[in-house]
């Protein structure tokens, strides 16, 4: 086992992720189900289609889908996580869900066998995200589809994210690679009573999750776009659009009132510059090119401020 995926391990062994309560359960649910609409598909796409969890921790989105229709296999690398999801699914009573240990990088998983792979939140953390995503998705049935969700650069290193990229920057300069180190001075510095209660989980399963990690790595449109061409894939659709009409309509001409005055002068700022010049007119704007790429990336980094992207695509036939 690689050393970066040995202390990933060990870690969430230590500290398995995700641990929520039922709060915090029907929240990413629903923030998943949500998701896959932006997608373009939905939760009962999955009814019947046998599935790769790739990266599942705690098998919380694996038993999700299981109970959706899926068949799931969960794969993970901490024994600690997969000890905790086979406990659920028991508990649970599903049957159509299992777990086992697996390296994302450096173990061969059965070609042509799944109709969808799934890494949600997962590939950032392991020791090559390309080379991971890249040896899972051989095991993609032809027609079949992958979804991906990892940090977005961009949208980590805006100045409205609440969880932006310079903090974890200043814990592993000043605290080094121990995760305990890390997750004490990031207690002190950035921690804030109740941080945790919105994503359902306790204060130190929320800390090492969002700093103590060995590895995190951050990943842009283009990147994943290129990967998609590598493999065989071809681009579906992702969340925020990767495509600059898309974007505009989402965030910019959509009918919800921002429930901040910063969020509510951009918006109109926006909309005023675009009166003016309508980049989102322009045939580029349509695709998931450079042009749609930019101004898209431009406006996560100083609007949107989301932390994730999540791409979907077909393996070719």
């Amino acid at each position: 086992m690689h050393v970066i995926e040995k202390a990933v391990s060990d870690m969430y062994s230590d500290h398995p992720f995700p641990q929520r309560n039922e709060y915090g359960v029907n929240v990413m649910n629903q923030d998943f189900a949500k998701n896959m609409e932006s997608l373009g598909l939905s939760m009962g796409f999955l009814k019947g289609k046998k599935v790769l969890d790739a990266g599942c921790g705690t098998g919380e989105l694996s038993r999700f889908m299981a109970r959706s229709g899926a068949i799931v296999d969960g794969v993970d690398i901490s024994d600690g996580s997969l000890k905790y999801a086979t406990e659920c699914a028991a508990k649970e009573g599903l049957k159509n869900v299992t777990f086992s240990k697996k390296s994302l990088i450096d173990d061969k998983f059965p070609e042509n066998t799944y109709d969808v792979i799934v890494s949600h939140m997962v590939l950032h953390h392991t020791a090559d995200a390309e080379k991971a995503f890249k040896n899972i998705v051989k095991s993609l049935k032809p027609g079949g589809t992958v979804i991906i969700r990892l940090f977005f650069l961009w949208g980590r290193l805006s100045p409205f994210q609440k969880s932006p990229l310079w903090k974890l920057w200043v814990v592993k300069l000043l605290a080094g690679k121990s995760p305990d180190a890390k997750v004490k001075l990031a207690e002190k510095l950035f921690y804030k009573e109740g941080d945790e209660k919105s994503h359902g989980l306790n204060k130190y399963t929320y800390l090492y999750d969002n700093y103590g990690v060995p590895q995190v790595t951050h990943h842009t449109y283009g990147q994943l776009l290129r990967w998609f061409r590598e493999s065989g894939i071809d681009y579906l659709s992702s969340n925020p659009p990767v495509e600059l009409k898309k974007m505009i309509d989402r965030f910019v001409y959509n009918q919800r009132q921002s429930v901040t005055k910063r969020g509510r002068f951009f918006k109109k700022l926006a909309d005023i510059t675009l009166t003016v010049i309508p980049l989102h007119k322009a045939k580029a704007a349509e695709k998931p090119g450079l042009y749609s790429r930019f101004f898209s990336q431009f406006i996560c980094l100083f609007l949107a401020g989301t932390p994730m992207f999540t791409i979907c695509g077909t393996r070719r036939k």
